[in-house]
């Protein structure tokens, strides 16, 4: 009986819309915690993440069992949902830029 073993790390780097820089250094340490807690829910193993005045970068490590586009998208969703909750964004601004951003 054949047995798998998997290491599959992924690099997701996301920006901001029109990478104007809106994550305020104090904002920082809050929005890491987010997009940590998110990735853990969706059965990741963050390793690293660094957030940026006009991006951020997460290094995981996901299961073969999850499908890495629906994966980033429901952090970079869930967390721009819990994001509302901080008023660190002008009204009526979306954080994340539009276009597809994975990377892998």
């Amino acid at each position: 009986m054949g047995h798998a073993f998997h290491q599959l790390y992924y690099h997701f780097a996301w920006s901001t819309h029109s990478q104007i820089p809106l994550i305020r250094r104090d904002y920082r340490p809050e929005l890491l915690k987010i997009i940590n807690e998110e990735a853990k829910d969706r059965g990741g193993w963050p390793i690293r993440h660094n957030a940026m005045p006009d991006h951020v970068h997460l290094l995981i490590r996901l299961p073969p069992t999850v499908k890495v586009s629906d994966f980033i998208g429901q952090v970079k969703g869930a967390e721009g949902k819990r994001k509302r909750e901080w008023s660190f964004l002008p009204a009526g601004v979306n954080a994340w830029a539009k276009e597809n951003s994975f990377k892998a």
